[in-house]
């Protein structure tokens, strides 16, 4: 409706120029064609992507307003969401599942599932534990996916040599 209450000059021009033409709108095809992809088409394409370009940035730094509210923005996600959305990538978690701890490292290549699909994990990089402290890679290294609802705990944690080795920054 704002698109079209915006371009309600063009659409009266369009109407006048048709139906007071003596020639059938066959003739006009080519206004009545740009005025459809423009309006109907590239406008609401460009403004969709703005607009999502700018609710999902607000929506990941979680600064939401009342203004991104009005524009269609919800904040549905949880602390999973906002844990793996704000961990740098290179970042080591360990898992404590139904059956084990696991220790991987979280890289470019792993993904976690977010709200509202199903918090699965994905990590790239499987990792040894000795006494609960990550040691070493695995060799010969491989990844693991682990299922959403075997998961218990998560724990964030600095990468090896950087400080307290067994020590966790977060739990999600």
């Amino acid at each position: 409706m704002l698109i079209h209450g915006v371009a309600l000059f063009w659409t009266a021009h369009l109407d006048n120029k048709v139906h007071e033409s003596s020639a059938a709108w066959t003739h006009h095809v080519w206004a009545v064609t740009a005025y459809a992809g423009v309006l109907l088409v590239a406008l609401p394409a460009v403004i969709g992507l703005t607009l999502g370009t700018i609710l999902n940035g607000a929506e990941q730094h979680g600064q939401l307003t009342w203004w991104h509210h009005l524009l269609g923005a919800t904040d549905v996600r949880d602390a999973w969401d906002y844990a793996f959305q704000r961990m740098e990538r290179e970042t080591f978690v360990i898992v404590r599942t139904d059956k084990e701890l696991v220790a991987g490292r979280y890289t470019t290549g792993s993904w976690a599932g977010r709200t509202p699909s199903p918090h699965d994990l994905f990590l790239e990089e499987v990792w040894l534990l000795a006494d609960d402290v990550i040691v070493a890679p695995m060799e010969p290294p491989y990844s693991v996916w682990i299922p959403a609802a075997s998961i218990r705990d998560i724990y964030i944690s600095r990468p090896p040599g950087e400080g307290d080795e067994g020590a966790s920054d977060a739990e999600a």
